[in-house]
């Protein structure tokens, strides 16, 4: 495994395409995403609009009612904690 880049990102911005659009550049095959739930949730659906294909790999920040409100853009998630 090797990390290509690292970005930390203001939160309360819920713009996170650049970081989608650098991942995809860089040919990123994996996204570890550290963020409030709040912010992930924008995340994610950030990465999937914008047609990341990489995994992502989420904290332990999401909830039950976190992946119900995703839908089906939780799909192919990995938690590295579940509540």
């Amino acid at each position: 495994n090797t990390v290509l880049f690292e970005d930390k990102v203001e939160t309360s911005d819920f713009d996170f395409k650049a970081v989608i659009a650098r991942a995809t550049k860089e040919g990123s095959d994996t996204i570890f995403a550290s963020l409030p739930a709040d912010a992930l949730i924008a995340f994610i659906r950030a990465a999937r609009i914008n047609s990341f294909r990489g995994k992502i790999l989420v904290g332990d920040s999401l909830f039950s009612q976190e992946i119900n409100e995703l839908g089906k853009d939780a799909e192919g998630l990995y938690l590295v904690q579940s509540w």
